[in-house]
């Protein structure tokens, strides 16, 4: 999963360079709207390598999930929430 926040016409071209990139498959955008300042200002890009059963704990094949607009729109404050307590907690 990848947050991107920043300059509007920033953010709209690293999208199109990731959905352009052969590595990214089956890119879904959960959200696009403005914000009033950046959730994650002192984070340039965030990686975690998980291994064995902590891996497994947490692993979804994201492909296998369906989300119809409504739901993922009620979804993405849920989901930057919990990226904020994991990622800015250590």
């Amino acid at each position: 999963m990848q947050l991107i926040e920043g300059e509007q016409d920033k953010v709209y071209a690293l999208y199109e360079h990731l959905r352009q990139d052969a590595r990214h498959k089956n890119l879904i955008k959960i959200a696009d709207k403005p914000i009033q300042a950046r959730g994650f200002a002192d984070w340039s890009m965030a990686f975690q390598c998980l291994e064995g059963a902590e891996a497994e704990q947490g692993f979804q094949q994201l492909e296998s999930v369906t989300l119809e607009r409504p739901m993922l729109a009620a979804a993405d404050a849920l989901l930057l929430e919990t990226m904020r307590q994991r990622l800015l907690a250590e």
